[in-house]
């Protein structure tokens, strides 16, 4: 009974970085035990990565944390330089690229298992060979359809889904549709009236030829007929008329 007393404040945890399922045995961790409940992390190296492996090896997190600060304070150049590799990697988002593939690869389609990140607990699932974190943030409390958040990057680059993992409209995409045909009509509209007034730019233009022409038409008219009443006079030395 004391150990269900201690959920409420926290309990002792303490990661290794080999695998997902890497935890250095406490008391408290038989509560997952005894509910059957899978604990699972994502904080897990990768193999490639071999100056990282070859530093931490099966250390734990505390153990890691011992031998970063001894190597800081260390006089030797190597051991300052593996201490700023080691900082890098505790200041990181206890998340790993390497640790979500690993974390797909051992849960089966529909299992539930709980995530242990960053000191706090959350409920994870495998649909649709993707993995999916429960949503329990009090800020969409008020978006029914979000339920389930991806977790594919160790970049918050996620997308909401609904409880049958579909994607998931929040209020905020309706803002950004909205906004977006707001947009569209607008640009419509000025469109429409760009092309109005180049339709009307086009007549007025045409008709400003249209009278020149005619002008020129007129006036090349004239010069005929003065050639013509011309040479009449020169014939008949009489007069004419030029309309």
């Amino acid at each position: 009974m004391e150990r269900f007393v201690q959920i409420q404040t926290g309990i002792d945890i303490n990661m290794r970085f080999k695998s997902v399922e890497g935890f250095e045995y406490t008391p408290e961790l038989s509560l997952f035990d005894l509910a059957q409940v899978r604990l699972l992390h994502g904080w897990v190296v990768d193999p490639q990565d071999n100056l990282l492996s070859e530093l931490i090896g099966d250390l734990t997190y505390n153990q890691l944390v011992e031998k970063t600060m001894e190597k800081s304070s260390s006089s030797y150049t190597k051991d300052v330089s593996e201490s700023i590799v080691l900082k890098e990697h505790l200041a990181s988002s206890q998340l790993t690229v390497h640790g979500i593939c690993e974390i797909n690869g051992a849960l089966k389609i529909g299992d539930i298992v709980v995530l242990f990140r960053n000191n706090h607990f959350s409920t994870i699932t495998k649909q649709n060979e993707r993995l999916y974190v429960l949503v329990t943030d009090i800020g969409w409390a008020e978006e029914e359809q979000v339920v389930w958040e991806t977790l594919d990057s160790t970049c918050n680059n996620s997308s909401f889904v609904d409880g049958f993992f579909n994607l998931a409209t929040t209020s905020a995409d309706k803002t950004t549709v909205l906004a977006d045909e707001e947009y569209a009509l607008s640009l419509e509209l000025q469109i429409s009236k760009a092309e109005q007034m180049e339709q009307q730019r086009l007549w007025e233009q045409a008709k400003l030829n249209s009278e020149k022409q005619d002008r020129e038409n007129k006036a090349a008219q004239s010069r005929t007929q003065q050639e013509k009443c011309a040479q009449r006079e020169r014939k008949s030395e009489g007069g004419c008329t030029v309309m």
